[in-house]
């Protein structure tokens, strides 16, 4: 399967719904600094289930990289999951003109671009003690220079057996 090709999108998680709670602005510094390193915290979780935990060695990229970081899944107590994924996408929101059709609506969609997706594991348990994965997902854009237009996110989602997820999110900055 190729991860590279922007014409067959990857499944998200359901994460990329979840309207976040953090409201720290990191468009302040220089896009495409490399040196620019953060410690990320957890924005998403279901209390009483357990956590995960996004952990990225920087927020900003360029188109073309990689995006690698750790997940840890801490629950509090032991379980059987569904499946774990981590994935990348970039979403803006576009204003539509009303029409006949679409009347009752706000008038706003969300557009996606550049959906990619890892499944960690599947039909798995997991007891009482921390969880740690490594992935990677690559930054691809249709057209480079619009990648700046959009807000990129990680995201990762651990569903389990009674449809509960436990799920972590993460803005990042993509620059062309």
């Amino acid at each position: 399967m190729d991860t590279n090709s922007i014409f067959t999108p990857k499944p998200l998680p359901r994460v990329q719904d979840f309207k976040g709670t953090n409201t720290e602005n990191i468009g302040g510094v220089i896009i495409g600094d490399e040196d620019i390193t953060k410690e990320v915290k957890p924005k998403v979780q279901n209390h009483g289930v357990g956590t995960a935990k996004l952990e990225l060695p920087k927020l900003f990229y360029k188109v073309g990289q990689h995006v690698s970081g750790r997940l840890t899944i801490k629950l509090n107590q032991p379980s059987e999951a569904e499946s774990l994924v981590v994935a990348l996408w970039g979403q803006k929101m576009v204003n539509v003109p009303l029409s006949l059709k679409n009347q009752s609506e706000d008038g706003t969609r969300t557009v996606y671009v550049s959906q990619r997706s890892v499944e960690l594991c599947k039909n798995r348990s997991f007891g009482d003690d921390e969880a740690h994965f490594e992935f990677e997902l690559p930054i691809v854009s249709p057209v480079p220079d619009i990648a700046t237009n959009y807000k990129w996110y990680v995201g990762a989602s651990l569903v389990l057996g009674d449809h509960t997820e436990v799920a972590d999110l993460v803005e990042i900055k993509v620059a062309d």
